[in-house]
Parts: structure tokens; C-alpha cells; sequence
């Protein structure tokens, strides 16, 4: 059995920010938020006309698409330009107002989260037919709101110029992290990032 600390210490060692992030594991504080800013004083550009944004579709309820039940949106974070994080949002099934939010990040590098959505630990699973998505009773929503991540660029639905070192990943996350935060403050608030492999 791994030990957590052990791991934390590994992700620590690897990628720094993203590990002491995992360390607060609650409300992005003031203290976090400096933390984190230290290493990337404004936000990255190729482009000084370019602004990252965060672009969210609100997605239909067409045949009751993976969970009904709860809100749920999709959609992309450009970071710089040529690169955009695709991203799903499930809000919690028990208490959206109060439980925790979690980013759910599938490791590999390069493999993408909506496989653990729609085959591990999301509010559905693809039918055998392949034609529709079927309820998961155990899904981590249901107990805290959840957004999958594909990451880095290249990995499933995230498309755009690669990136080649943790750091890179880290600084794309942390500007994700801070645009959904602004656009969705309800949301933010006891925060974990949790996922498999070389997440």
C-alpha cells in the first residue's frame, strides 16, 4: 500500500506548485494564491494582444446525458494562443452549496480524464451498446462538485501547442484554476486535486 505523504512528497519533488496546492487541499487562500503568483508574476502570452478566457458551453440535457439530476458544463480554457484545456463540470449531488470541488486529473502523460468520467469515477458510464451513458451510483459526485481536466495539450478533447515540462502544465493549470474560480466563486471554496498515474 502507497503511503500519501510519500506521494505528496513525490509530487512535491516533481512539480513543486501543483504539490504545495495539494498540500493547502482547501479554499484557494490569499496565502495560496501568493504562493503560486510568485512563480508566474502575469499571466503567459505569445501574443501581447491576447487574454486567456475561459469559455463555457452550458450543455443540453439531450436523453438525459450522463446525470440530469445536477448542473453540468463543458468547455475550454485557452491559456495562450493555439492552446485550449477542455474541461467537464458535474455539480454535486448531495449539497452543491457546501461540499468540497475537486479536479480531476488522469495521468499518463496524455491521457485524457473523460475516459475516468465515463468508465471510473463519474457520474456515468458508457453502455455496452455504446449508444448511451448509464448512471454510476459510486460517482465522486456525489459527494463533491467535479471537473475533469484534459491535460496537456494533445490529450483528448484539448487541442493546441504542447507543452514540454511540468512546469508548463502547472503554470496552464494555475491560470485555469484562477479564471474558474473568478467566473464561478461559488465554487470556490474546500478544494482538492486528486488523480492517477502521472497526474
Amino acid at each position: 500500500m502507497v503511503n500519501f505523504i510519500t506521494v505528496i512528497a513525490s509530487f512535491m519533488g516533481v512539480c513543486p506548485s501543483v504539490g504545495q496546492l495539494i498540500m493547502d487541499s482547501l479554499t484557494l487562500s490569499d496565502d495560496a494564491l501568493a504562493r503560486l503568483r510568485s512563480h508566474w508574476e502575469e499571466e503567459p502570452t505569445d501574443d501581447a494582444s491576447f487574454e486567456p478566457k475561459l469559455t463555457v458551453t452550458s450543455m443540453r440535457q439531450k436523453d438525459g446525458l450522463c446525470d440530469p439530476s445536477v448542473a453540468q458544463f463543458a468547455g475550454y480554457f485557452d491559456a495562450r494562443p493555439k492552446k485550449s484545456y477542455f474541461f467537464w463540470f458535474f455539480e454535486s449531488r448531495h449539497d452543491p452549496e457546501n461540499d468540497p470541488t475537486v479536479m480531476w486529473l488522469t495521468g499518463g502523460p496524455g491521457c485524457s480524464s473523460q475516459l475516468a468520467l465515463l468508465g471510473e469515477n463519474g457520474p456515468c458510464s458508457v453502455n455496452k451498446a455504446g449508444t448511451g451513458t448509464i448512471p454510476n451510483e459510486y460517482s465522486w459526485n456525489n459527494r463533491s462538485n467535479v471537473f475533469w481536466v484534459d491535460q496537456p495539450p494533445g490529450t483528448g478533447f484539448s487541442k493546441g501547442q504542447y507543452d514540454y515540462d511540468e512546469d508548463g502544465v502547472a503554470e496552464d493549470m494555475y491560470w485555469f484554476l484562477v479564471h474558474l474560480f473568478t467566473e464561478h466563486p461559488e465554487y470556490n471554496r474546500k478544494f482538492y486535486i486528486t488523480g492517477e498515474s502521472y497526474a
